[in-house]
């Protein structure tokens, strides 16, 4: 849930703005391949499309998921489930990506040469579950069984869910706040409507309402401002704002802190996952660390040849200089014996026999001399 405590998930809301956050660069991307990383329930699904080339995709159940940016440890050995999604899923494409009504779980369909559906659970205990077209389960994450429903192999799926606040018109807002039975305006708002407390003590900041407000009391007038403060959180841009306490948010909270603040929802959601392990960053560090190595022993190398290349010339320098007159007279000879005999081939042989350690470039008439 954001705010409280990261290990705790995602809420419905937070589900729905990471939809919202993700549907462009998911929906017509291809399914590259997929990956386990080492926290356990942990996914990455590496995606590719022209509009954003590769990009990646972290969903750890039962928390949270994000687009990702850092480089994640892959094991060598990937699990049998994960071979599987890569078998039936590598090429297709994302038809569609969206949250289950208002529950904590959202659907990602695949086309191919038929329709796939790939399930997130994100209320614990968690799973990932593949489906065909028909909602006939493929193969889950892990199997379970509830008093409601399977998740087999060879099972119908199903997920329950509850009334869609997100529809609620202002009249029901009001209804289900009313006849919650819940002791305060900010219970109601968290679990008769599902928004989890920190969206609920949100919402009555920015109404300007007592979040202790006795229920009794709530009137019609409360309710409209609390509508619209919802409107307005459901229309809002979304970024990244965190605190110390509060991990990630896509909306500005009181006592956000304006250092922590990032561009998209993602980007903080990540900062607290990646906060987990220490190679997150270290795999980073030592991927730039890497390439500044590379650049670094480049620049040796260039370096290295220029200096004796440097040396080489001023030797060469040193001995023209010292020999200067036996050189100009030796130059004026070849030129003499080139206009005689028109090649310089022959030109060398001549000089040669005339006792002078030469050689001759036949092309550029370059004069190499041994001193």
């Amino acid at each position: 849930m954001a705010g409280v405590k990261a290990s705790r998930g995602f809420s419905s809301l937070d589900v729905h703005f990471m939809v919202k956050e993700l549907k462009d660069f998911i929906l017509g991307s291809k399914l590259v391949k997929a990956y386990s990383i080492q926290k356990q329930g942990s996914f990455l699904l590496r995606m590719h499309n022209p509009k954003h080339k590769k990009q990646d995709f972290v969903f750890s159940v039962p928390s949270l998921f994000f687009r990702a940016t850092l480089d994640y440890d892959k094991p060598q050995k990937p699990s049998s489930f994960v071979m599987l999604l890569r078998k039936v899923l590598s090429g297709a494409r994302a038809a569609s990506f969206s949250q289950l009504g208002f529950e904590r779980a959202a659907v990602m369909e695949f086309q191919r040469e038929s329709l796939f559906r790939l399930y997130f659970e994100f209320l614990p205990p968690g799973n990932v579950v593949l489906c065909d077209s028909e909602d006939r389960i493929i193969q889950p994450w892990h199997s379970e069984e509830f008093s409601t429903r399977k998740v087999k192999k060879g099972e119908k799926y199903s997920f329950p869910r509850r009334e869609d606040p997100l529809l609620f018109s202002e009249e029901e807002f009001f209804s289900a706040i009313k006849n919650s039975e819940r002791e305060s305006l900010v219970k109601a708002l968290a679990v008769a409507l599902g928004l989890g407390g920190f969206y609920a003590e949100t919402l009555c900041a920015w109404s300007g309402l007592d979040k202790n407000l006795a229920l009794a009391e709530f009137d019609r007038s409360a309710s409209n401002a609390v509508f619209s403060a919802f409107r307005q959180l459901l229309e809002s841009e979304l970024r990244g704002f965190s605190s110390e306490k509060v991990p990630f948010s896509p909306v500005p909270f009181l006592g956000h802190d304006e250092s922590r603040q990032a561009e998209t929802f993602s980007e903080v959601v990540e900062r607290c996952f990646s906060s987990q392990f220490e190679f997150a960053e270290k795999a980073e560090v030592e991927k730039e660390k890497s390439k500044t190595r590379k650049i670094l022993d480049s620049q040796a190398k260039i370096l290295a040849s220029a200096e004796r290349e440097h040396a080489e010339c001023k030797i060469q320098g040193e001995a023209i200089y010292e020999n200067y007159q036996q050189l100009s007279q030796l130059a004026s000879r070849a030129n003499e014996l080139k206009k005689q005999v028109k090649d310089w081939k022959k030109v060398e042989e001549i000089l040669r026999q005339e006792g002078n350690k030469v050689s001759i470039e036949p092309k550029t008439g370059k004069l190499i001399v041994e001193l």
